[in-house]
Formats: C-alpha cells, sequence, structure tokens
C-alpha cells in the first residue's frame, strides 16, 4: 500500500496532518489548481457547496480518499501538452479545469470562472515572486503541495532571470513525476524539507487541508527567512476559524465529500505576527464562496520577516 502524507509523518514523528484526502488538496499546483483538480476533469460537477463540518477536525480523520494513486499520475500526464503550450508561448495564462475540456484552446475559448480564479493567483504568485526577489538574482524556494512543479515551470518561463533554488514537498506520485518532468530540481515527500531555511515559502492551495494548519504555518515561519506566501487560501473574514465540508455530486450520480479549513483572516494574520512575519500585500484570487453564516472569501497573504531588510 502507498504511503500517505500522513503515514510518513507518522513515521518520522511529525503531527502535521492525517487524511489523505486533506493532503492531496495540498497537491493543487500550481499547487492548488493541477491535482486534485485534474483528477475531476472528467466529472464535471452537478452541484456542490460547503456545509460546517460535525466534530470540526474529527471529520479529517474520516476521510479516506487514497490520491496518491495512478489515476492522479494519469491526470496530471492528460494534462501536461497544455501546460506545456502555455509556458512556452505568449498566449493567456490560463490551463484547463473540470469545467472545461482537454481541447480547451486559451487563445480561441473563453475560460471559465474557476479557471480565471487560478489565472489571478497565478498571476499573485509571479507578483510574490518577483518581490522576493528584489535586488537578488537568485531565491531559495520551498513549494509546500507543489504537485509535479508547475510553478517551478511557469515561473523558469515568466521570470528567466531569478535562478531559482526549487525544492517542492508532495506526496510520492507527485514526487516521481516531477523528477522526470523537472530533474534539476528537488522533489521530495520528506517532511524534514522544513527543518531546512529557505528565502521563501509557498503554499498554493494547500495550507486549509491540513488539520493542524497553525502549526504548519508556525513551521514555515522557522524555515523561510524572507517571505511566506499564503494563497489560494479560503478565509473567514467575520469569525473563527472554522472545519467545512466541501461537496458535490458527479454525473454519474455518485457524491463526494471532503473536510477543509476556512481560515480566519485575523487569525492567520495574528499568528504570522507573533512569528516575527508583517503582512506585506495581501491579494484576492476572484472567488467568494456563499456559506450560510459565514463572510468568505479566497485570497492570498504574502508575509515578510520582519528583520528580513
Amino acid at each position: 500500500m502507498r504511503d500517505t502524507w500522513a503515514q510518513l509523518a507518522s513515521r518520522k514523528g511529525y503531527d502535521v496532518a492525517k487524511s489523505p484526502k486533506a493532503l492531496l488538496k495540498g497537491l493543487m499546483p500550481p499547487a492548488a489548481w493541477e491535482a486534485a483538480r485534474q483528477v475531476r476533469a472528467s466529472l464535471r460537477t452537478a452541484d456542490h457547496g460547503w456545509r460546517v463540518a460535525e466534530g470540526g477536525t474529527r471529520a479529517f480523520d474520516k476521510a479516506n480518499t487514497d490520491w496518491d494513486s495512478d489515476e492522479v499520475a494519469k491526470a496530471y500526464e492528460r494534462r501536461w501538452p497544455l501546460f506545456e503550450r502555455v509556458r512556452g508561448s505568449s498566449v493567456p495564462l490560463v490551463f484547463a479545469s473540470e469545467e472545461e475540456s482537454l481541447s480547451f484552446n486559451p487563445e480561441r475559448d473563453v475560460p471559465s470562472p474557476s479557471t480565471l480564479f487560478r489565472h489571478n493567483a497565478l498571476l499573485g504568485l509571479v507578483y510574490a515572486v518577483s518581490r522576493a526577489s528584489r535586488q537578488r538574482g537568485s531565491l531559495k524556494l520551498l513549494d509546500w503541495g507543489g504537485g509535479v512543479g508547475h510553478q517551478y515551470g511557469l515561473l523558469r518561463a515568466l521570470l528567466p532571470d531569478i535562478a531559482l533554488d526549487y525544492t517542492c514537498f508532495d506526496l510520492p506520485v507527485s514526487v516521481r513525476l516531477g523528477g522526470k518532468r523537472f530533474p534539476e530540481a528537488r522533489f521530495t515527500s520528506d517532511l524534514k524539507c522544513l527543518e531546512q531555511k529557505y528565502d521563501m515559502i509557498v503554499a498554493n492551495g494547500s495550507l486549509h487541508y491540513f488539520p493542524q494548519w497553525s502549526e504548519v504555518t508556525r513551521q514555515m515561519t522557522v524555515a523561510a527567512t524572507g517571505f511566506l506566501f499564503i494563497t489560494m487560501l479560503p478565509v473567514i473574514l467575520d469569525a473563527d476559524s472554522c472545519v467545512m465540508i466541501q461537496q458535490w455530486t458527479n454525473p454519474d450520480g455518485s457524491r463526494y465529500a471532503g473536510p477543509e479549513w476556512f481560515i480566519s483572516r485575523r487569525e492567520l494574520i495574528e499568528l504570522c505576527e507573533r512569528e516575527k512575519f508583517r503582512l506585506e500585500r495581501e491579494l484576492v484570487c476572484g472567488y467568494s464562496p456563499e456559506i450560510s453564516g459565514f463572510t468568505t472569501d479566497y485570497r492570498g497573504f504574502l508575509f515578510e520577516r520582519a528583520n528580513a531588510r
């Protein structure tokens, strides 16, 4: 049986995550938009939404989807040609989502709202890396939950003057594929990668799938010597952090429900401030889920270590 991140963490003494589902959605690359959503590429959602999870964090213990699988690898491979076309040309920086077919043409077709959402997050990443690499020609970067390295490939194409010393942390299936696609970069499933130091750490669409999101954030603030960029993050603007169940119905009638955090904007900023990181820039991604009783949004946060300058 394949190891999940939770099993890896348990063996190595880390209490980082317990749920395979929680761990794949941390794969979406650039984190968020190329893994779990690619797996569902052929399964157009008929209806979806969120509800408050009964039992809070115990919902993560009940999730049992294995995302470290051959199906994930096949989904990556199916969409790789479009990725290569986009990063190697001047076409718009959009990729087909689960709402669009594999024949999606960024020059001819109008992207869906979810594809535009990912496009906005990608431009936010380019801004954040440009800001972090200001007045320096290189950047040591950890991509936390970076899948097969889509963000690395895009950053090399969009910011060619920056020498990236790139490490990606993800599940074994993504590590294997990423190492094949980008042999000059480092891919690992070893949680000890957080024991090293980096100029910048990026968590794109991944933090909210870890049951202990605040501990993961704290560990990242220890490892980041300059900048921490957390983006495609579902936040609550008017309440404390809350575990939600994301749910949808597939065209074949099967249903899926999996846990994720909606993280309090206030709690995240206060946590980073306690660890001596100040908010440099806040970004909106362009998607605000409608959840009864909450004001929610997807946002990006670029933090800089207070003594980095």
